[in-house]
């Protein structure tokens, strides 16, 4: 796992779509379980000839399931990693806050980001307004920004107290 941090912490935002890319291939590549099978299963095995759940959902073979389940938690980990590196401007920001809007209505959100800045970076694709989206959703836009412009300064008096330039 620190392993996996470290790699994280060097690799930055673009370790999200790798997973995104990997989950699209299993999925374009799985078997529903049925297609496994020699034979019939007997009509009291919850899962029907045509490859379908009972309910009408496709049912993936144990072993494609586990590696959804873990892409899944890989997931979970990197949002919850790029979250935390922004934390802490957050909690400057806004009092940590994700969802504050400003009393004059121009700054939104976790790191008080304008609705400009939001749909310059591509925030529409997550919500309308950085105040609606995730914590993770926000960083991400975040990210985005700094990659493009190569520095902290959107936000001058925070980064300058947390040392980020």
């Amino acid at each position: 796992m620190r392993r996996l941090e470290e790699l994280i912490s060097r690799r930055g935002a673009w370790w999200e779509p790798v997973g995104v890319i990997v989950l699209c291939v299993c999925l374009f590549g799985c078997v529903p379980r049925d297609a496994h099978a020699q034979e019939a299963p007997p009509a009291s095995d919850a899962y029907a000839t045509d490859g379908f759940d009972v309910d009408g959902s496709t049912a993936f073979a144990p072993e494609i399931q586990a590696y959804l389940d873990a892409l899944y938690e890989i997931q979970v980990f990197l949002r919850a990693h790029q979250v935390g590196r922004w934390q802490a401007l957050a909690d400057c920001e806004s009092g940590g806050d994700w969802s504050i809007v400003s009393r004059s209505g121009r700054y939104r959100g976790g790191l008080q980001m304008t609705l400009t800045f939001w749909r310059t970076y591509g925030g529409p694709e997550f919500a309308s307004s950085p105040e609606l989206a995730e914590p993770w959703q926000q960083a991400e836009i975040a990210d985005r920004h700094v990659a493009a412009v190569g520095n902290y300064r959107a936000w001058p008096a925070c980064s300058r107290r947390l040392g980020l330039r």
